[in-house]
């Protein structure tokens, strides 16, 4: 619970006003088990665009003390990783990697690990262990996406790269 605090305010740090205390509204909801209700206030922002909730609600999603909806995390870390953040592309990379609400497929998991360590996340250990259960034609497919992805900016995107890494 306290890494899915931190999580909703780290990016209520950085919001506008009015998101922000959404994001307030948030983080009280999760301090008092409401889940419900921080889901209610986070979810109209991330349908919108914002990258920060879309974090928060996919951390919300797999919080240890909500029913865990792998599907909708990924779905969310989906939207995120899309945008180019790094946490999220690393966070899709492990449920595709183990199958947690997507198909298993070594391939799109190294895809998004790769991304993430091009972004700022400091896994190449993790790379080269994914690489194991991969044959020698998934790493080379794999090695190739990269290159290949473009950013899919939303209409409210932030660099929220920038604010993680100070």
């Amino acid at each position: 619970m306290r890494e899915l605090i931190l999580a909703i305010a780290l990016t209520a740090a950085t919001q506008g006003a009015a998101a922000a205390d959404a994001f307030e509204d948030a983080t009280t909801a999760v301090k008092r088990r409401d889940y419900a209700s921080a889901e209610r206030v986070l979810l109209p922002l991330a349908e919108n665009g914002d990258l920060r909730a879309q974090i928060s609600i996919a951390n919300l999603y797999l919080g240890r003390f909500w029913p865990r909806h792998y599907a909708e995390a990924a779905k969310w870390y989906r939207r995120a990783a899309d945008q180019g953040y790094y946490a999220a592309q690393y966070e899709l990379s492990r449920m595709q990697a183990d199958g947690w609400g997507v198909p298993r497929d070594y391939v799109s998991a190294h895809m998004w690990l790769s991304l993430a360590i091009r972004n700022g996340y400091s896994g190449r250990g993790e790379l080269r262990a994914l690489e194991r259960y991969m044959t020698a034609a998934e790493i080379s497919e794999a090695q190739k996406r990269p290159n290949e992805w473009q950013p899919r900016p939303e209409r409210y995107r932030i660099q929220l790269n920038e604010a993680v890494r100070r």
